[in-house]
Formats: structure tokens, sequence, C-alpha cells
């Protein structure tokens, strides 16, 4: 055991982007909702959808939030993400993730996910919530 009292975690906002579909097309939805399928599916931790508008058009593109409690589900979580990712070079996800009252952006593309930069990002943010200090 690492001596944890309380399982901390982090919250992810996962928001998937598109360079060639506009946010609103049933393709793009299509595709975006296979992500938040997949993040579900994979028992990581709280999964939940919220509506969110899509910049530049009148209608909302759901946006993920997952809370993550271990070094596992975000390991799981990267995995996921460079799964989704490389089946098209097109997408990109946008990732927001909240410690401490602090938000840290990084936008993912199938190139970048194979460092553990990602990884080492949401794992310090998981490290500084637990309070063991």
């Amino acid at each position: 055991m690492d001596g944890r009292s309380e399982q901390a975690t982090i919250v992810v906002r996962v928001d998937p982007i598109s360079s060639v579909y506009d946010a609103n097309h049933i393709g793009w939805r299509k595709q975006a909702s296979t992500l938040s399928t997949s993040l579900s599916a994979a028992n990581i931790g709280a999964v939940r959808k919220v509506g969110g508008s899509a910049d530049g058009s009148k209608g909302t593109l759901d946006e993920v939030i997952i809370a993550l409690g271990s070094a596992g589900a975000i390991t799981a979580a990267v995995e996921i993400f460079r799964s989704w990712l490389s089946r098209d070079r097109s997408r990109e996800i946008k990732l927001t993730i909240e410690s401490e009252g602090k938000k840290t952006t990084i936008a993912l593309n199938a190139s970048s996910t194979g460092d553990s930069t990602v990884e080492s990002i949401m794992l310090a943010a998981l490290e500084r919530n637990c309070g063991d200090g």
C-alpha cells in the first residue's frame, strides 16, 4: 500500500476536437461518443457527460468529465486517449486537469501521446491532491 488514508482524485475535462468535422456534424458526434463510451467501459473512475457550447456554433457539444483516483486509472485513461487518437489523424483531445483549484490544459494528438508527458502531469496532479507531505 502507498499510505494514503483517503483516495485523492483529479478531475479531467476531456474535449474531443476534429480538424475536419464541424463540432455539430453527426459523424463527428458519433466518433466523439466512442471516446466517452471507452472511458466509461474501462471503469477508471466517475465518468459523466456535460453539454457545452461548441466554438462558433449554436449547438452544444458533449464534453466528458472523469475523476481519476489512482495511477492505474490515469495510465488506463492515457491508453484510451492514445487508442482513440490513433484511429484518425484529424482527431485531437483537449484535456483540462483540475487539481487544488488550479487548471492545466493540454492538447493531445496522435503524435503527442507517444511520450509520457501527459501521464506525468496527471500523476503529479494526483500526488498534489494526496496530502501526504
